[in-house]
């Protein structure tokens, strides 16, 4: 009946694993358009999942969210932007994953599109409509941006084929040719926006005399009558 002292067996359980993303680095990134609202608010409605050797219901702790999107809606920075996005997953014992990142690159690459159609401010005008010709040179093309919404209109050199000769044709048919881009904040830019201006000479002349007005009756011996009349 001796009987030993007690022998005594501990078995110590622990959790000492971290969890792990169940998402590869970059699943969770997106590049989009700067107007791709849709497509923003899909890709922040994202969130990796975490697995974990015990525990089944692994929380995601957000980190803090960094923009780099500028404040002036005339800067590319306003619309060339990342957003940067940080998880850890934390098990029940406090065990914490690696930093998973999430990063949302904004860009803006489409052109500006101009509003007038092909030829749209040309003009044909007679060489003496003067008022015709400062209100077609009043005129200008804009433009539209996906993104920027005061899209700058670049004006290129005004190209006249106008000669220096009064007595010459080419002083009075001629043409006036302008152009112009449109470029967004972040310099992308359109295609080449062309006016031709066409100045035309097509009016025949008119006497300033009325009929008859020059016509003279004389005598036949009235030479200096004769000479006179045909200085007209």
């Amino acid at each position: 009946g001796n009987e030993s002292l007690a022998f005594t067996q501990v078995i110590t359980v622990q959790d000492t694993e971290d969890p792990v993303a169940d998402q590869i680095t970059g699943e969770l990134n997106d590049v989009l358009e700067c107007d791709d609202v849709d497509g923003l608010a899909a890709s922040l409605a994202l969130a990796p999942a975490f697995s974990d050797n015990c525990d089944v219901n692994v929380p995601a702790i957000a980190g803090a969210t960094i923009s780099t999107k500028g404040v002036d809606p005339e800067a590319c920075d306003y619309y060339n932007y990342t957003i940067t996005r940080t998880w850890t997953g934390v098990d029940a014992c406090g065990n914490e994953s690696l930093v998973y990142t999430q990063v949302i690159t904004v860009q803006d690459t489409e052109d500006p599109l101009v509003d007038q159609t092909e030829n749209e401010l040309n003009d044909v005008l007679e060489c003496d409509d003067t008022d015709g010709l400062a209100a077609a040179l009043a005129l200008a093309p804009t433009f539209n941006d996906n993104c920027d919404a005061n899209v700058q209109a670049i004006a290129g050199a005004t190209v006249s084929s106008k000669g220096v000769d009064p007595e010459a044709c080419e002083y009075y048919n001629y043409t006036i040719t302008r152009t112009w881009t449109g470029m967004d904040a972040c310099g992308n830019e359109s295609l080449l926006y062309t006016q031709v201006i066409t100045i035309q000479d097509t009016k025949d002349p008119v006497a300033d005399q009325i009929t008859g007005e020059l016509n003279d009756v004389l005598e036949c011996y009235d030479t200096d009558g004769l000479a006179a009349a045909l200085a007209l």
